[in-house]
């Protein structure tokens, strides 16, 4: 006979909750990435699209519950990197300039702007742009999130170019930059945890290489004690690591 106390009764309802927690996600593009998108690959949307299907694939091999939606709308960003304070216009309003920390700052103000009437997701709402590093170079990687609801990727040039049909893993910038949300979306998903850059995990496919998660491991083991692959040239897995899952 099975004996059930309050304690235990109370544990298996905050399992079940956690169980059927829901991500909706939004991918939005700057105006400057769809054009970008629309000259090289005749789809304007092509970057986010890429992205939207790496990141449902990622969830379900998780088995989490996820929608995870490409935006057409055009995103009129005043910068496409993230990292530089910028003066600008603020939303809704062409008389007064306001200073912003970076582009995160200015998305999340822009995004919940009334003048806007956007359709945010309830978890997190990425912007995605055409960024560009040093020497002028299409970026890679690069993002940030504000451990709310908003998020920036400037990886959208490269997104484009990884294969429509969803691959686990895979060498290449373009791996890369596809696997910036997921990185992004690690962190909303796990909140102010310590070493969260080291919640990741590699494995090897049974190849000289190895191939990393989106979170990360700096040694020879992560922050869950998990022995780490360091050989070989790196990869990009496209799905979490069950160390970061934890602490969803």
């Amino acid at each position: 006979m099975l004996i059930f106390n309050e304690l235990s009764v109370t544990f298996i309802q905050i399992k079940l909750e956690l169980c059927f927690v829901s991500y909706q996600i939004h991918l939005y593009a700057s105006d400057e990435l769809q054009s970008h998108c629309e000259d090289e690959h005749n789809n304007p949307t092509q970057a986010i699209d890429r992205m939207e299907t790496y990141l449902e694939h990622a969830y379900d091999r998780m088995g989490a519950d996820s929608s995870v939606t490409a935006k057409d709308d055009r995103v009129h960003a005043p910068d496409q990197n993230f990292t530089d304070p910028f003066t600008t216009y603020q939303p809704c309003d062409t008389t007064y300039k306001k200073s912003y920390d970076g582009l995160l700052d200015w998305w999340a103000e822009h995004a919940q702007a009334y003048c806007n009437d956007r359709d945010n997701a309830d978890f997190c709402n990425i912007l995605v742009t055409a960024g560009r590093g040093d020497n002028d170079n299409p970026l890679i990687s690069g993002g940030q999130a504000d451990m709310s609801h908003f998020a920036v990727c400037v990886t959208g040039i490269m997104a484009a170019k990884v294969p429509a049909s969803y691959q686990e893993y895979g060498m290449g910038g373009e791996y890369r930059a596809v696997r910036t949300p997921h990185h992004e979306l690690g962190h909303q998903m796990m909140g102010y945890v310590n070493h969260s850059h080291d919640k990741g995990a590699t494995f090897r496919n049974g190849t000289p290489d190895h191939y990393m998660t989106p979170m990360y491991v700096q040694g020879e083991q992560n922050d869950c004690g998990e022995a780490q692959s360091t050989f070989g040239s790196r990869g990009w897995e496209q799905k979490w690591s069950d160390c970061c899952e934890k602490e969803w």
